[in-house]
């Protein structure tokens, strides 16, 4: 897996690596559509494989990302789309019926399995007026963790990305999943899917 993406990591021992704290207005619940590469959790697949996050903390569709809540019970959709541990590019976004101005995004993941759950990369894109994808050049706070070791990625951690204004009328995020072999042996062809939250797009201030 290619972990280059287009945005600088932020140390998060700097001062300058801390997550903002002055944003605008979230614009994710004004969307007029989701958009997402997988939209419902294949449940059979999901409870076949050894699990360690209650079921209680699972969404099994799209819609709660941008609900407002970033983590707890309800929260934490799976794009778990069918047993596969292929290379697989998620991504989840908005559409808006006018264009809106944004220079911050922040990505939340939900609670993560042993066996995936993750991004290797990550990167944030917007349609621009062509109708083709564009990524931006972003800083990203926390800093990314540098490689998909299970054991240093940030259950329900929040990642904040900072770039240039841009009005659009859609936005993205969009990287490769993690894919991992697991030892039990209903679980080691699956992964490739995101544990996801919520995605905040902020208007530009």
């Amino acid at each position: 897996i290619n972990r280059k993406a287009r945005f600088n990591s932020v140390d998060k021992n700097d001062e300058q690596g801390l997550v903002p704290t002055e944003r605008g207005r979230n614009l994710a619940p004004e969307a007029a559509e989701i958009l997402a590469l997988t939209r419902e959790t294949d449940v059979a697949t999901l409870d076949s494989c050894w699990l360690t996050i209650p079921k209680t903390y699972r969404a099994y569709t799209v819609d709660v990302i941008n609900d407002g809540v970033v983590g707890g019970p309800g929260a934490a959709f799976y794009s778990l789309g069918e047993k596969s541990n292929a290379p697989k590019r998620d991504f989840f976004g908005y559409r808006w019926e006018q264009p809106i101005t944004t220079d911050m995004v922040a990505f939340h993941y939900g609670p993560l399995e042993e066996f995936g759950g993750w991004y290797s990369n990550l990167c944030v894109e917007y349609l621009d007026e062509n109708g083709e994808w564009q990524p931006v050049e972003a800083d990203v706070t926390p800093a990314w963790p540098e490689n998909d070791e299970v054991f240093i990625q940030p259950h329900n951690g929040e990642f904040v990305f900072s770039f240039p204004k841009v009005t659009t009328t859609a936005i993205r995020v969009i990287g490769d999943d993690a894919v991992l072999i697991h030892w039990n042996k209903y679980t080691k062809d699956v992964s490739s899917f995101i544990s996801i939250t919520e995605l905040q797009v902020y208007e530009a201030k």
